[in-house]
């Protein structure tokens, strides 16, 4: 699972690209949600055929948090990738 660094007093952008994944099953993603603990705000979320990203704020300084990324396919296949965050005062 991949780390990224982020100060609670930061937005920041973070983002799956499914690329790979995808190209082997043939398909796109038609939805991406975002699991966020309540410590952290989800600012805003998008996605595009192959990459999903979320903009989080927040955090408490010298926590980690578990994100994950829950994607649906065009083609009805479902896939979760998560990340830590990790926080931290810069």
């Amino acid at each position: 699972m991949d780390t990224h660094l982020h100060d609670p007093e930061d937005i920041s952008k973070h983002a799956f690209d499914w690329s790979d994944w995808l190209e082997e099953r043939e398909t796109t993603i038609a939805d991406s949600d975002w699991e966020v603990p309540e410590a952290l705000t989800e600012v805003d979320s998008s996605f595009t055929d192959t990459v999903a990203s979320i903009i989080v704020s927040g955090g408490s300084d010298k926590t980690s948090y578990i994100i994950t990324n829950h994607i649906v396919t065009a083609n009805g296949l479902e896939a979760d990738q998560s990340f830590i965050l990790k926080v931290y005062h810069r």
